[in-house]
């Protein structure tokens, strides 16, 4: 599901020029703009950067229609020329998609590409999967998403898991996950009413009406301590205009109630939010209200807010106080600074906005692991207060560029003014050389298999420049020029180019700091001799014994080596459809021809673990496979999934071990799941390719001398295979390009050789 608007609820346009504090911006044609249209928020987008500008702002209430498509108007902070103004014309919570009292809810592969409200909210829900959502800017040329948060998500129940998700563009949070504080409007008898009561309604524009069974915490107003609970027995009544609700309960309320309020902490759902890009917005990017918290895996980049902030917040009536919080293996970069800064920290701010602060109330229980910060202009990298028992250690920071040796080269394809792609690259290279003689021998490289275009963008200037022009000249049989450009679009380009080249090693760099640490884990789970260099992963797939394929996918310090993987056709017969007889014969094949190719196994391409995807029964059969070779030393893992076929329940085998199961939570889980998913994704894709390929093939193709173009002149002129086996001599002679000898040859196939 993709969602937009043909005209997006807000415009971009392009500074132009800057001067006397006003600021000209043309719009282009997708965006026609008058003067006095309505713009009740307005941003600063620098391209260079990929973000938001802190502090800079144009006063759009006097701004001047000076020519088509272009006005002038009073600015403010640091605009440039070449920034972009984006304005939103509508500002309101109203989201794309609501998920309201639903049950066990799944989002796939939707993308949301403009909203004037939020991207998605969920309210009194249950149970919510979000995984490869997208909630980003379509095109290159728009810069807006949604006009307040990505995600928001108020009183819900049981697992919140997001996973995969990118989000960009928005002009607040990435997510908000909260209850709500209500005030008690009287009480007695174990008869209560109460009602939101803050500066806005309920995203959902409904009442925030509890369950029977509901713990409500009875909270201190002005200091959000919580002083005791009341349980929910019925609902009696739901004002939906005034959002009053009449409930029964049992427990104990304070006589003097107004200085309390009521929050559901039985809507505090339990936040997975793993592997997803949060970059280029306004405000925080996660912002946690609730309890038993996992925040892992994640790259946050360019928002102007705090990236995490766990917090309780009276002034908007949002809560709780939070506790169980893992933030682990995440990478920071260029967070804060700017709105929604919270305690001047660009990576985590822990803080409780009350109006009396000489209570202390906490946040409990807080891990701070694992994480990759590259945040050199920050005042704070975290901001702690109001909080017990944190503890941080095993983090990274990294105050400038750092290479470990490697280098980056981003490749953008620019043609007619027009953005192509672009692609990261990671070269080889001696350690003396510098970044003109890498870039310089990168080009000779990468133009050897392609011709050079007529000009070429550098960052740096290369040593002995026109050497190499002429070299890519006689390849692409046409002049070229190698230009390193100091000012204008050109360097803006380069400049953008050069910014993603840094994030883009950094993010490689974490991976592998990453990498090793769940390798690490690994070892100590398996109880290995050391970290696996190479590991690779089994899975089958048919359907009824039809296109049985074998899978393997490699694993080692870089992540997945998707040039090592292989597939099996199952060729022994009767092994289709029997999975043990399957397992035997994909791994007899993979390593017996091993052992041929390089019997003395001191060749890279020899695995240290295998994960077999399965149990006691799969495990036996790889077992003695590898006894049979003499491969004894390999160390075998299988992995099953648990009741129900619960991921997150897997239960594990190994020779000589009792079955196994490791922590929910376990990172080193996680790793094994997507080893796991991975092998089954290309198991199941190769399968799929194989079935269809069968599925396709016609009767023709058994016939000797008929190609592509005869199949297919034959299939245009009778319509199908059975047709043609139909046919007279005659009729089939009648074909272009089918002589007289070809005819009888079809003629006689379809006829028995007769």
């Amino acid at each position: 599901l993709a969602i937009d608007y043909r005209r997006p609820p807000n415009s971009a346009g392009r500074v132009i020029r800057v001067g006397d504090g006003n600021a000209d911006v043309v719009f282009p044609d997708w965006c026609p703009v008058v003067e006095g249209m309505l713009y009740p928020r307005t941003l600063d987008y620098d391209k260079s950067s990929d973000s938001y500008v802190r502090d800079a702002s144009f006063d759009v209430d006097r701004a001047k229609l000076i020519a088509p498509q272009t006005l002038r108007m009073p600015v403010r902070g640091d605009v440039r020329v070449g920034h972009i103004f984006c304005g939103i014309h509508s500002y309101h919570f109203r989201p794309a998609i609501l998920i309201y009292q639903s049950l066990n809810t799944t989002l796939e592969d939707v993308s949301i590409f403009a909203q004037p409200g939020m991207g998605i909210v969920g309210h009194l829900s249950e149970n919510i999967l979000l995984k490869r959502v997208r909630v980003c800017p379509k095109t290159q040329d728009r810069y807006i998403s949604c006009n307040t948060d990505a995600t928001h998500f108020a009183t819900c129940y049981g697992d919140l898991v997001v996973e995969g998700c990118e989000f960009a563009g928005q002009t607040d949070d990435a997510i908000n996950v909260h209850t709500y504080y209500q005030t008690i409007l009287s009480h007695q008898s174990q008869n209560c009413r109460m009602m939101l009561d803050r500066p806005f309604e309920t995203h959902s524009v409904k009442p925030d009406v509890p369950r029977p069974g509901d713990q409500l915490a009875i909270t201190e107003r002005e200091t959000l301590k919580e002083v005791g609970r009341i349980n929910v027995t019925r609902i009696n009544e739901v004002n939906p205009k005034t959002y009053e609700i009449d409930f029964d309960y049992s427990g104990d309320l304070p006589e003097n109630y107004g200085k309390y309020v009521l929050a559901n902490v039985s809507g505090l759902p339990r936040l997975t939010f793993r592997n997803c890009k949060v970059r280029a917005h306004l405000a925080r990017s996660v912002l946690v209200k609730t309890r038993s918290v996992l925040i892992e895996g994640n790259h946050f980049d360019g928002s102007t807010g705090t990236a995490i902030n766990i917090a309780a917040e009276g002034n908007w009536m949002e809560g709780v106080t939070s506790a169980d919080v893992i933030v682990r293996g995440n990478e920071f970069s260029r967070n804060g600074g700017g709105a929604g800064t919270i305690g001047d920290a660009a990576v985590l701010a822990i803080n409780i906005n009350v109006k009396r602060r000489d209570i202390l109330v906490l946040h409990k229980r807080i891990l701070i692991e694992d994480n990759t910060i590259r945040q050199p202009e920050a005042r704070y990298v975290f901001s702690i207060q109001d909080a017990a028992d944190v503890t941080i250690r095993n983090n990274i920071l990294i105050d400038a560029p750092a290479d470990a040796g490697q280098v980056c080269i981003q490749v953008y394809f620019l043609r007619a003014g027009q953005n192509l792609g672009n692609r990261a690259y990671f070269p080889s290279h001696a350690k003396e050389l510098d970044p003109p003689a890498v870039l310089a021998a990168f080009m000779g490289q990468f133009y050897e298999a392609r011709p050079a275009p007529k000009l070429i963008l550098t960052s740096h200037d290369i040593d002995e420049r026109e050497l190499l022009e002429s070299a890519l000249a006689l390849g692409a049989g046409q002049k070229v020029e190698i230009r390193t450009p100091k000012r204008g679009d050109q360097k803006d380009a380069l400049d953008l180019a050069v910014n993603n080249a840094r994030e883009a090693l950094a993010r490689r760099l974490a991976e592998r700091g990453t990498q090793r640490q769940l390798l690490e884990g690994l070892a100590r789970v398996f109880k290995l001799d050391a970290p696996p260099e190479r590991i690779e992963i089994y899975d089958n797939s048919h359907i009824q014994g039809t296109a049985a394929i074998g899978a393997m996918v490699v694993a080692g310090a870089d992540g997945f080596i998707k040039n090592s993987y292989r597939q099996f056709n199952i060729k022994t017969e009767g092994a289709a459809g029997d999975d043990f007889a399957m397992m035997r014969e994909v791994l007899t094949r993979r390593f017996g021809r091993a052992l041929k190719e390089n019997p003395e196994r001191d060749e890279e391409h020899w695995p240290d673990l295998l994960l077999i995807d399965g149990g006691e029964g799969q495990l036996e059969v790889a077992r003695q496979v590898l006894t049979e070779l003499g491969l004894e030393d390999i160390a075998i893992v299988g992995i099953a999934k648990g009741p129900d076929r619960d991921a997150g329940r897997e239960r594990f085998f190994m020779p000589g071990r009792p079955p196994f199961s490791l922590e929910p939570r376990d990172p080193v889980l996680y790793f094994l799941q997507r080893l796991r998913d991975e092998a089954h994704r290309f198991a199941i894709g190769t399968h799929r390719t194989r079935r269809a390929n069968e599925l396709t093939r016609s009767a023709l193709d058994e016939v000797p001398g008929i190609g592509a173009s005869r199949k297919r002149a034959l299939l245009h002129h009778f319509g199908s295979a059975r047709a043609v086996g139909a046919a007279t001599l005659e009729d089939i002679k009648s074909v272009p390009g089918i002589s007289r000898a070809l005819a009888q040859k079809i003629h006689d196939h379809f006829r028995g050789g007769a």
